[in-house]
């Protein structure tokens, strides 16, 4: 397994032009959702504000209020979204110097890490060493329901390590692994979780991984090589194979799967995205009104009126989640 302790960090701290920021929200469908969000929230209310303004209709004042607070958080949501794409670029320029893969804001059922395999989580950005063995640094990202936590919907750092060979048995870490693992991705509240599941180990914590900070991405990485340096003469009774004795798609260990099997799905591209948030926004808004409309007289009394809101509420609800769960799952 190629040692990480001579990547450059640099890029991680570079500055991102406009350029390298827009590569970086086409490239990941969380990023691409915010953008559609971000840009009607800021673009509806404020060419409705302009048109009133140019036209003297200052009549309204709680409705130009309300318009003036819908641009102000359609600008926060941009300006939120330029900041998080250039610590993504700068994210991308860092596997590209570094010859890494990027992986981003995709679903990976295939991973053995509980998170992933349930589906609760996906890849919100990542790189991995190229070869059969390979050591995996990144965030996921909760895939929010209603009565998810609060706090879910931000980042966690995760890091994969998958040998040649299965893992030895991991009852607990040793004191100094452990520690180390919990400084990088424990909270005081929530402690790290180490799983082994035959090949592959996941260490899932519960702290963003900050992308943007080189002391942080460094240190995950060395945690990954230490954590290889541990089990390395449990797992090298015989000289493994060099990586590129091993095809791409050639087996990884004796559970028999293979490097595509084990890689995550691509995602649906940012044209599909962006439609599919058009249509959630916009679309579907006006097709609930139009529901309403069409059975206002049939509503008898109250009582009715709100089971049927009810149900148009579950239905929305499932609906967007349907959708967001699509574009995440992506395709092999």
């Amino acid at each position: 397994m190629r040692p990480t302790s001579d990547l450059d960090l640099g890029p991680l701290t570079d500055g991102v032009g406009l350029g390298g920021r827009l590569r970086a929200i086409g490239a990941d469908n969380l990023l691409v959702l915010t953008a559609v969000v971000g840009l009607l929230l800021l673009l509806v209310p404020l060419a409705v504000l302009v048109g009133l303004l140019a036209t003297g209709n200052t009549s309204d004042g709680g409705a130009l209020v309300l318009l003036a607070m819908l641009v102000a958080a359609g600008a926060y949501v941009v300006g939120q979204l330029g900041r998080t794409a250039g610590a993504s670029g700068g994210f991308a320029a860092f596997a590209r110097c570094n010859g890494l893969e990027l992986v981003t804001g995709v679903a990976a059922p295939s991973y053995a890490g509980s998170d992933f395999a349930a589906g609760t989580h996906v890849v919100r950005q990542a790189v991995r060493t190229r070869g059969p063995s390979y050591v995996e640094v990144g965030e996921r990202f909760r895939v929010t329901t209603p009565g998810s936590r609060p706090d879910g919907r931000r980042p966690e750092v995760y890091l994969r390590v998958l040998l040649h060979r299965p893992w030895p048995p991991v009852e607990a870490l040793p004191a100094a692994l452990r520690d180390r693992a919990q400084a990088l991705s424990g909270t005081g509240t929530e402690p790290v979780r180490v799983e082994v599941a035959g090949a592959e180990l996941t260490v899932l914590g519960s702290r963003p991984l900050e992308v943007r900070d080189p002391a942080r991405v460094a240190e995950a990485f060395a945690l990954a090589d230490a954590l290889v340096a541990w089990v390395a003469p449990s797992t090298t009774t015989t000289t493994p194979a060099a990586p590129e004795a091993l095809p791409p798609n050639g087996p990884t260990g004796p559970t028999g799967r293979t490097r595509a099997d084990l890689a995550p799905r691509r995602g649906r591209g940012p044209v599909a995205t962006a439609l599919a948030a058009v249509a959630l926004l916009v679309v579907g808004p006006v097709a609930i009104a139009v529901f309403f409309s069409a059975v206002d007289d049939d509503l008898g009394n109250e009582q009715s009126a709100r089971f049927v809101v009810g149900l148009v509420v579950l239905g929305a609800l499932a609906v967007v989640g349907a959708v967001v769960r699509w574009l995440v799952q992506g395709r092999r």
